[in-house]
Order: C-alpha cells, then structure tokens, then sequence
C-alpha cells in the first residue's frame, strides 16, 4: 500500500479481505506507515534486508501479505513493496492476496481459493475455481 489513497478506501479494502478470508473480525494488520517511526527510516533499514523490520513483521505474521492497489498499482513501483511481495512469493504456501476499492466495491484476488470456494470444489470440481473467477 501506498500512501495517496484515503484511509476509508484501505480500510474497505481489509474489511473486505477479512469476509472473504472468512477471518476473525479481530484479524491484525501490520501496516507500516503505523509500525514503524517514519521520520527514522534509516535506523531500521539494514545491508542485509532480512534483518529490517519489515521482514521482521511478515515474518511474525507468517509472509500473509495484503497488498492494497490504488488506481496506478503504485505499490509495484516501490522497493519495499516488491520487496516484502518477493518474501511471499518465496514462500508458496504464504498467501499473497491483492486488493482494490473501485468505484463499483472492493475488487480482491486470492492466492488460491478461499475456504468457501475450497468446499464449493470439493463437492463439485470446477465450481470453486469458477466460483473464484466470478469473485
């Protein structure tokens, strides 16, 4: 996520990850902006990224990333971004799930099915997945 975007449509964005992750409406988001002290950056910014807090977050919450698009998909521009989505992509069990509030709703892409979508497969193949296509 970036920082151009109003803090309602981010928080549309969460609200709608959780109902479709089907998570606890406690669900715990580590956001940066709020983690960590903006105006001293380079104290947490080390030669060897793994040791930064920003890896040390996706670790403690086991590489589940959102992440929240505004209308340029400016976090593919940003290091840090592609960073901590490189961490999640290194690791294929971590879902990495993509967000964007648009003028219709809230528009989200899942790294695999969701549990419902998963059940849907389960009783009948193909209906999960096709499920998830027309999410």
């Amino acid at each position: 996520h970036w920082w151009g975007d109003l803090v309602v449509s981010f928080a549309a964005c969460m609200e709608a990850h959780i109902a479709t992750r089907r998570l606890p409406a406690e669900t715990s988001y580590w956001i940066c902006a709020y983690a960590n002290r903006q105006h001293t950056l380079q104290q947490e910014i080390h030669a060897n990224p793994l040791k930064c807090s920003f890896f040390k977050a996706l670790e403690t919450a086991g590489f589940n990333v959102l992440v929240i698009l505004d209308d340029q998909a400016t976090p593919f521009t940003r290091i840090w971004c592609a960073f901590e989505e490189t961490m999640c992509l290194d690791r294929p069990a971590a879902p990495l799930d993509f967000a964007v509030n648009t003028p219709s709703g809230v528009e989200l892409i899942t790294q695999g099915l969701t549990i419902e979508e998963v059940q849907l497969e389960a009783s009948r193949p193909t209906t999960g997945v096709a499920a998830k296509a027309a999410r």
